[in-house]
């Protein structure tokens, strides 16, 4: 069987796991199956649920998915970064790339996010800018959007899980953030292209959050916010969960406050994050490769493209992988040299 027909029936099987087919049990575990054996075969007793319209719509999905740049991960492919969650998500679509060699911190909360949640969310992961970390979210209004927002600004990584297909534009206001995030990390559903934003969705978008994180950052939640939910998959999952405290009469903090009563780490400082995760600093061992220090190299052109008003402060940083505030530190160094 040619890769293209094999991948045009998993993407078929896929499609119809997700839209409840009456043998969608027998689907799913079909693929548990091919997850652990890693044998394409394991599937072929399911081809018989898939109808020459399935096919016909599936090979549709990998021209859309070439034409838009969207890469279609499976669990037969090397890069899936999936396989031991449960429940398993087949598949992966993926606009953009993830590092995987990066630590991952998930940052989530209310869509009705009020000021002092977005300037946390803005300390925090300013904060967390010199220690080279993805900041993971779910694209939604209010903190998530505001946690990409920061991430995009410090010229971090950030990854966004997204709860419809990867070729939704949802929520349609943010769609700035749908065309960023790409260019230094990437969007990812586990949905099949098209997939609308189904309320039941976002519980399984939210348990992937967590499994590529090392941590989960809760800053604002009422007590039946979908960030407990997440907050919840993390535990399970095994990964440290942090809460940011709020003002005991107000109820977007009840969430918050609760998971701290029940155990997670308090966060008032990024420090906190680091010291749990252990993390490390990057800004100073890389800050002398990023300057450049030998003849005209590509992070040096992009300092001049600066200094020649070509490019932005946040294009800058964003272009050498840095924080805005470590950018600034290292061109008031190249401004001192220039000056010699």
């Amino acid at each position: 069987m040619s890769p293209e027909i094999s991948l045009g029936c998993l993407l078929a099987l896929h499609r119809l796991l997700y839209l409840l087919h009456p043998k969608r049990d027998d689907i799913y575990n079909g693929f548990l199956e091919a997850g652990s054996s890693l044998e394409y075969e394991c599937l072929t007793p399911l081809f018989k649920y898939i109808e020459p319209s399935d096919l016909k719509r599936a090979e549709e999905d990998i021209k859309a998915a070439q034409r838009g740049g969207i890469k279609i991960i499976t669990l037969f492919d090397e890069a899936y970064p999936f396989r031991s969650v449960s429940p398993l998500p087949p598949v992966i679509f993926m606009k953009g790339e993830m590092r995987l060699d990066n630590t991952h911190i998930a940052f989530v909360g209310s869509r009705k996010a009020t000021q002092y949640g977005r300037e946390t969310v803005g300390k925090l992961i300013s904060g967390l800018s010199e220690y080279g970390v993805t900041i993971v979210s779910g694209l939604a209004y209010g903190i998530d959007a505001a946690s990409h927002r920061a991430a995009i600004a410090e010229g971090m990584a950030t990854v966004a899980v997204l709860g419809c297909g990867i070729d939704v534009m949802y929520p349609a206001g943010n769609r700035d953030l749908f065309e960023k995030i790409p260019k230094n990390g990437a969007l990812i559903s586990e949905f099949p292209l098209g997939m609308p934003p189904y309320k039941s969705n976002f519980p399984l978008r939210n348990r992937l959050i967590s499994a590529i994180s090392a941590g989960v950052v809760v800053i604002e939640a009422e007590p039946k916010s979908g960030s407990l939910i997440t907050a919840k998959w993390a535990l399970d999952q095994g990964k440290d969960l942090f809460a940011v405290p709020g003002n005991i009469d107000r109820a977007m903090s009840k969430g918050t406050n609760y998971l701290i009563k029940n155990g997670a780490y308090l966060v008032d400082d990024a420090a906190d994050i680091v010291g749990v995760l252990g993390l490390k600093r990057s800004c100073q061992k890389d800050q002398k490769k990023k300057a450049g220090q030998d003849g005209k190299d590509s992070d040096t052109e992009l300092v001049d493209k600066f200094f020649n008003g070509e490019i932005t402060l946040e294009e800058l940083a964003l272009n050498l992988d840095m924080g805005v505030q470590e950018t600034l530190c290292m061109l008031t160094e190249a401004e001192t040299k220039r000056r010699r």
